[in-house]
């Protein structure tokens, strides 16, 4: 198919990063190329005799073992990667076993007329390098405008509520209770009136849970621990109690008892137990 001169006249008009020199340089080595190439597509055509023919890639070329040696045909495009596997066009010669590459019709072969232009070209290929080597950048492009801005995205879920933390050690035992208070006057003497002096203090009888747990006269110290919870030793009025608490609390099994046998592990003599 021809190549439209006015075609590629008015896409160089078009384009405003030439001068008007350019375009005239352009236009100028551009006329002769393309009639160049337009005879020679005409010429590649026209060439269908017994020996000539013309294909349009180097792929469609027939057997050349089918072929008469020195036989010609036109390859009409180049196909494939340069350096790798291009096959070029132009005119392929057969020496009966393979296809050899003959001459390739480019534009150091077409004229140049310099008469207007006087850049000292003889073929369209050295127009071309001239039109190259003088020709500046193009005016730079004005800015364009700014994107707008995207959208908020979503506010993510709440988290999962992390687990109950581990419970705390046991507080330390508080400070010591009040001293008790003085027990009652011992009986009179059998032989005479005046009374005597104040007994000692009376047994632990008739007293409370809470008055064990409060009002012993040196701080309560473990004794043992053992099946079921631990036991600690009170020091009540110059007696020694025994207090059993259990492990797994329950104000039940909360006690205080006269006596604690440390070999077998057992209680006895019940003193008070707590309610509550």
């Amino acid at each position: 198919m021809a190549i439209n001169k006015q075609n590629v006249h008015n896409i160089i008009n078009e384009k405003n990063i030439y001068s008007d020199d350019e375009r005239a340089i352009l236009t100028k080595l551009m006329d002769p190329l393309i009639d160049g190439l337009n005879a020679q597509e005409q010429q590649i055509e026209g060439v269908l005799t017994d020996t000539i023919s013309v294909v349009n890639t180097y792929a469609d070329l027939p057997d050349p073992t089918l072929l008469p040696a020195n036989s010609l045909t036109v390859v009409k495009n180049t196909t494939g990667i340069i350096f790798i596997s291009r096959k070029r066009k132009g005119l392929y010669v057969s020496d009966g076993t393979t296809w050899n590459y003959s001459a390739e019709f480019n534009s150091a072969n077409i004229s140049y007329d310099d008469t207007v232009t006087s850049i000292g070209a003889v073929n369209a290929q050295e127009a071309i390098e001239y039109a190259v080597s003088n020709s500046g950048p193009g005016p730079q492009g004005i800015q364009g405008i700014q994107g707008i801005q995207g959208i908020q995205g979503i506010q993510g879920i709440q988290g999962i509520q992390g687990d109950i933390g581990l419970t705390g050690n046991t507080g330390p035992i508080g400070d010591t209770g009040l001293t008790g208070a003085t027990g009652p006057t011992g009986p009179a003497g059998a032989d005479s009136t005046v009374a005597g002096p104040a007994g000692p203090a009376g047994p632990t009888g008739g007293l409370t849970w809470t008055d064990y747990a409060t009002l012993w006269d040196v701080a309560p110290v473990l004794n043992k621990a053992i099946t079921g919870g631990n036991v600690f030793t009170y020091q009540y009025q110059s007696n020694l109690i025994y207090r059993f608490v259990p492990t797994t609390y329950a104000s039940v099994d909360d006690a205080f008892y006269d006596s604690f046998n440390s070999t077998t592990n057992v209680f006895s003599g019940l003193l008070a137990q707590r309610t509550n």
